[in-house]
């Protein structure tokens, strides 16, 4: 996407999950040609990340893939760029807000989203989402949050649906859950399969989406990736 390979990483001391991120960047990154020249434990309180966005430069990394809130996104822009650091920014959806398209040191950013990309009205299933949260929820911003539990609500109801208990029950909403297979939510999320007893296998693919201009675009035109 930027044909840039060399890549660095802030995350976030408070939770576990920032360090399995950082891991699993560390173990994947280099099976997409990318080299990564910087890694750097962050607190999200910090109220400057100066010092890590000085070594990230030294260390010449271009892209810088942070594991932190939307808060902590836009302070480690400001730093960077008080000195002088203005790589291509990267961002896990479960981290980005929808308002920050409005930042303009952020412009360019993009965003890896397992679920369709939030604004992508010519995909049906995200225009019936776009459409749900302006009829009931006319006050909240649609964004990458939002669409996590839409998509969960699609999955459990396309479960009741196939169940035959009635009244509906959990042991009734498993066997419902049983017989999806390869089933991606008219296209909303990736194909979905699980099987009676069993832990799901994991299905890795991912959608881009991009800040450009204080709007949310997908730079590959909605394209589903899957790895």
């Amino acid at each position: 996407m930027t044909g840039k390979t060399k890549l660095g990483t802030l995350y976030c001391i408070e939770t576990p999950q920032c360090t399995e991120f950082a891991k699993a960047v560390a173990d994947t990154a280099p099976k997409a040609g990318i080299k990564l020249v910087f890694s750097r434990q962050i607190s999200i309180t910090q109220p400057s990340y100066l010092s890590e966005c000085q070594a990230a430069k030294d260390a010449g990394a271009e892209i810088l893939f942070p594991s932190i809130d939307a808060s902590g996104m836009s302070r480690i822009e400001r730093s960077c760029s008080t000195v002088g650091y203005h790589p291509q920014y990267f961002m896990h959806s479960l981290n980005a807000d929808a308002t920050m398209s409005g930042n303009s040191g952020l412009d360019g950013m993009a965003v890896m989203t397992g679920l369709a990309p939030w604004f992508q009205s010519d995909n049906p299933a995200v225009a019936q989402y776009l459409s749900d949260m302006k009829q009931y929820a006319p006050g909240v911003e649609p964004g990458p949050g939002t669409m996590i539990g839409w998509a969960s609500g699609k999955l459990f109801e396309k479960a009741v649906l196939a169940t035959s208990s009635d009244p509906t029950t959990s042991a009734g909403i498993l066997e419902g859950l049983w017989t999806i297979k390869g089933d991606d939510l008219n296209g909303l999320a990736a194909p979905l399969t699980f099987r009676r007893d069993q832990t799901a296998v994991p299905v890795v693919c991912y959608w881009l989406a991009q800040t450009k201009g204080g709007h949310w675009i997908s730079p590959n035109n909605g394209k589903r990736t899957c790895v």
